[in-house]
């Protein structure tokens, strides 16, 4: 017997469906969310005046989407930022960005 089966295979068609899996996990990053680019506008206006504890709030409001890529790691300093309350580079990092996704 050259069959490529194994022995117990009972020809259910188990695998049937991988192929629609893959598909699911090959488009999960295209339905990541946005960051809402107000909210960061919100963010910057409250850094510039020197309102960690609200801009903070904000930023929690945007941990709420599910990113991909770039996205993470931008949310990830721009988290470093907040709570180091570096306001210059926090600042730097929402316009750069803004002007990126303009």
């Amino acid at each position: 017997d050259t069959s490529e089966e194994p022995d117990d295979y009972d020809g259910s068609g188990e695998l049937d469906n991988i192929d629609d899996e893959y598909d699911e996990l090959e488009t999960e990053g295209i339905s990541a969310s946005q960051i809402d680019l107000d909210v960061l506008r919100s963010i910057s206006e409250k850094i510039k005046a020197g309102d960690f504890k609200s801009a903070s709030a904000d930023y929690d409001k945007l941990c709420e989407g599910e990113y991909s890529g770039e996205d993470i790691d931008f949310m990830n300093a721009l988290r470093e930022g907040i709570e180091g309350q570096d306001s210059a580079a926090v600042e730097e990092m929402i316009v750069t960005y803004i002007n990126l996704k303009s």
